[in-house]
């Protein structure tokens, strides 16, 4: 009795799982072609590159922008932190980009307040590209590095001492879209009427 009465709970507990997805077999085909449809409208081209920005620092924090959009920001006291983001989003047509990076000491710690760089404060930033279209298409772009100063060589940028650093820089992307995004927009700060 008590196996049966165990059997019964299960099998009732299967049922209200099956149930409780409301979908039969046959709906859920209609929404996987509606799917695999809308893929095929898809406008795909022979080359589809992605570009990404990889940062990797110890001893500061930081921005990246990329073609004045903020793009990522590191501000918490982890150590080191290294991350990678397509940046895709920022690049309106081929062409010349910026990148902007902002660094920043650490202000107060649990030890001691940095109000300026130490010697170990460094940050690399790499711009890579793959093509999702290509097989083994990666390609660095360009890096920006600032070594701490046990690994400086002395045409390196130096920071420590200083109470706040940035740079930019460009790289040329060819993306096979043109979108006019924020292009065309205006300082709204500057119409007439604003105070």
């Amino acid at each position: 009795m008590h196996k049966a009465f165990l059997y019964g709970v299960y099998l009732f507990c299967m049922l209200l799982v099956l149930t409780a997805c409301g979908q039969t077999k046959e709906e859920m085909n209609i929404k996987f072609n509606q799917i695999k449809n809308l893929h095929k409208k898809i406008q795909h081209y022979p080359s589809e590159p992605i570009y990404t920005i990889e940062a990797n620092q110890s001893g500061c924090f930081y921005e990246l922008y990329v073609n004045d959009i903020l793009f990522f920001k590191h501000f918490e006291q982890t150590g080191l932190l290294g991350h990678t983001i397509s940046i895709n989003d920022a690049i309106l047509r081929s062409g010349k980009q910026e990148v902007t990076v902002k660094l920043y000491p650490l202000g107060q710690t649990e030890v001691e307040r940095f109000d300026t760089f130490t010697k170990n404060a460094r940050i690399e930033v790499k711009i890579e590209k793959y093509d999702i279209q290509v097989e083994d298409s990666d390609e660095k772009v360009v890096t920006l590095k600032i070594p701490e100063a046990s690994a400086r060589s002395k045409n390196d940028i130096k920071i420590e001492g200083l109470p706040y650093y940035e740079h930019t820089f460009t790289f040329y992307a060819e993306v096979p879209y043109e979108v006019t995004g924020w292009s065309e927009s205006q300082d709204l700060t500057k119409k007439n009427g604003s105070s």
